[in-house]
C-alpha cells in the first residue's frame, strides 16, 4: 500500500521526504492533522449512517440500500487508511514494518475482552517501532536504561518473552523478517 500512495504523492508533487526537521514544519503538521481529521469525521458519518438505517430499515432505506450504505463506509474507512499511510510516506516511516511489530505486539495481548476491545495481560509485549521511523539512527533515540526493578529480574526464570520466543507468532515474524531482507 506505501508504493501505491507513495505513487500518488510522486504524480502530485506532495511530500515524500518531510523527516528533516528543517523541511517539515508546523504547516506540514496541520494538513496532515487536518487531513486525517477530516478523513476521520467522515468515517464516523457514514457509520452513523449505516447506524441510522439499521434503526429503521424501511424508511431509511428506501433511499440507499444497506449494500451501497456499507459500500460507503468501507470507502470512507480507505480514504482514512490512504491519509494515515500518505502521512507516514511523507515522513519517511516504514509504515509496513511498524504495522506488522505492532501486530505482533497486539498478538501477544491475553488480559481478555472488555468493551470489544482486547486488553493487555500479563504476556503483554510492547511494539518499539523507533527504528521505523525514517532515515533516523539508534542514535536520534534516548538509550534506554533499567530502572531498580528491572536491574533485579531473574533471567533464569520463566517469563512471558519466552512463551513468545517459543511461539509461531516469533518464528514467523523472524522468518518475514529474514525473507525480506533476501529478497
Amino acid at each position: 500500500m506505501e508504493n501505491k500512495v507513495s505513487e500518488f504523492h510522486t504524480k502530485y508533487g506532495l511530500p515524500i521526504d518531510l523527516t528533516n526537521n528543517e523541511i517539515l514544519g508546523l504547516d506540514d503538521l496541520t494538513v496532515r492533522e487536518n487531513l486525517i481529521s477530516e478523513e476521520y469525521d467522515e468515517v464516523m458519518e457514514a457509520i452513523m449512517h449505516l447506524g441510522e438505517a439499521m434503526n429503521d430499515p424501511i424508511g431509511y432505506t428506501s433511499a440507499y440500500s444497506l449494500e451501497s450504505l456499507h459500500a460507503h463506509v468501507l470507502k470512507e474507512l480507505c480514504d482514512l487508511v490512504y491519509v494515515v499511510i500518505g502521512t507516514a510516506v511523507s515522513w519517511q516511516y516504514d509504515f509496513t514494518e511498524a504495522f506488522n511489530t505492532v501486530h505482533a505486539s497486539n498478538m501477544t495481548k491475553d488480559g481478555g475482552i472488555i468493551d470489544g476491545k482486547m486488553t493487555k495481560g500479563e504476556a503483554y509485549i510492547p511494539a518499539d517501532v523507533r527504528i521505523n521511523v525514517g532515515t533516523r539512527t539508534e542514535d536520534d533515540y534516548d538509550i534506554w536504561e533499567p530502572d531498580e526493578e528491572e536491574e533485579n529480574v531473574d533471567f533464569d526464570e520463566e517469563s512471558p518473552i519466552d512463551d513468545f520466543l517459543s511461539s509461531n507468532l516469533a518464528r514467523d515474524t523472524l522468518s518475514a523478517a529474514i525473507l525480506k531482507d533476501h529478497k
